[in-house]
């Protein structure tokens, strides 16, 4: 279930706190650009998102660009044989869609909420005219993306050089260090996030159970959080 804030004095309010706390993030440059912050809050909507709703379906046409400004998304591939893999995990502060936007192709993923989810929303029609009047925000938009690919390029380095323990312990202290020390994912998550099989990844977190480095919390969606307890011991360096 999702809904569009109407643009009431409530509405607009937590819009404006959003968007002006995106806005001083930096992450598109927006606001070193005269006049390009009105225009931004001109073309933005709020939508809202409950846990277990979805923004994005595999194989949906995208049309918009969704900046999160609260909450957890879980974009994972379905295969044909109804596997699923998670395949990233998206939250405060970060931007989704624009890899297909700009590639003009389907969703490869689906983007799933997995809390309660806040969302500035930006029609790419408006997006695209927005760049066209202030270009150095399409720089700043291929800055992101490039730096999206590097992480991906990172991932494909942990595959290759760390074994199946190594590679959870890299992936929950990634998450423990971006979005807090309760993770909500399960083991298939986890597994499709390290690529390795489901069964590998929960043997690797009960032995991290084991050794105290983190512990389960109940949860209504996953009916268990992964908290961990002990992020500095359980860390690789990088």
């Amino acid at each position: 279930m999702s809904i569009t804030l109407p643009r009431t004095p409530d509405g607009i309010t937590r819009l404006d706190s959003y968007l002006n706390e995106f806005l001083s993030s930096g992450l598109l440059g927006v606001s070193k650009i005269a006049d390009a912050p009105q225009e931004m809050r001109r073309i933005t909507s709020l939508r809202e998102y409950r846990s277990g709703s979805f923004l994005f379906h595999q194989g949906d046409t995208p049309d918009r660009l969704h900046l999160i400004a609260d909450g957890l998304i879980r974009c994972y591939r379905t295969t044909r044989s109804g596997r699923i893999f998670c395949l990233n995990v998206v939250g405060k502060g970060e931007m989704v869609g624009e890899i297909p936007l700009l590639a003009q192709s389907p969703y490869s993923v689906s983007g799933e909420a997995i809390s309660d989810v806040s969302a500035m929303e930006v029609l790419w029609v408006d997006f695209l005219r927005l760049i066209e009047k202030y270009p150095p925000i399409a720089f700043n938009l291929s800055r992101l993306v490039a730096t999206k690919l590097k992480r991906l390029a990172d991932i494909t380095m942990d595959v290759v050089q760390l074994n199946a323990s190594e590679r959870v312990k890299r992936v929950l202290c990634y998450f423990g260090r971006h979005f807090g020390s309760a993770i909500p994912l399960t083991h298939e998550d986890i597994a499709g996030l390290c690529g390795i099989t489901r069964e590998t990844a929960s043997r690797a977190l009960e032995s991290l159970r084991a050794d105290g480095l983190i512990h389960y919390t109940q949860d209504s969606r996953t009916k268990r959080h992964i908290r961990i307890l002990a992020l500095e011991t359980l860390g690789l360096s990088e």
